[in-house]
């Protein structure tokens, strides 16, 4: 690391983060192909990833399979899924909910004397669009499959492009043995 950037702290430097952003990047293409490698795999069954594997702590994806909406999760070497039907008016009220609880912590904040701007939760920063549709929830859940103990690290929260592809693809078979 060189440290002759002083709007990098502690010795960063812009190449160091360009580099971080970059294997971000390749981490999200990784995530994008081993959805695409599982849509291939299971065609038969309708897989269709509407949001491809995000997020580390918890990794969770969203998609179509069978006809019915999935949620997939993997949390402290804990994989799940869960396939259902989403319920439009509980995913509507998650989405209020969410609504007030922001403008509550944004009154909070401007009755403290905090400048607008300096709120990271304001309501012009957090999107306000529509629910996404790709992203309903399967609370009426008709099939669960969950693996315990997956790579043998309590903790472990990140799974890489194998792990991803043999994980999902062991949780649904399982899903069709369990019910």
């Amino acid at each position: 690391m060189t440290d002759n950037n002083e709007d990098f702290p502690f010795g960063i430097s812009v190449e160091d983060y360009e580099d971080e952003e970059a294997q971000q990047v390749s981490e999200r293409e990784t995530r994008r192909r081993a959805a695409t490698v599982l849509e291939g795999l299971f065609s038969d069954r309708g897989l269709k990833f509407t949001a491809p594997f995000e997020g580390n702590i918890p990794v969770v994806a969203y998609g179509k399979v069978d006809g019915m909406n999935f949620y997939f999760r993997y949390r402290g070497d804990r994989g799940s899924l869960r396939v259902g039907t989403p319920d439009p008016q509980e995913n509507l009220k998650h989405y209020r909910d969410k609504l007030e609880s922001v403008l509550h912590e944004t009154n909070r904040a401007l009755e403290k004397g905090i400048a607008a701007e300096e709120i990271p939760f304001f309501p012009s920063s957090v999107s306000l669009k529509p629910i996404d549709m790709n992203r309903l929830f399967p609370e009426i859940v008709e099939k669960v499959a969950s693996i315990e103990d997956y790579r043998g690290v309590r903790y472990s929260s990140y799974l890489d492009y194998n792990e991803l592809i043999d994980l999902f693809s062991k949780l649904l078979v399982k899903l069709e043995t369990n019910n």
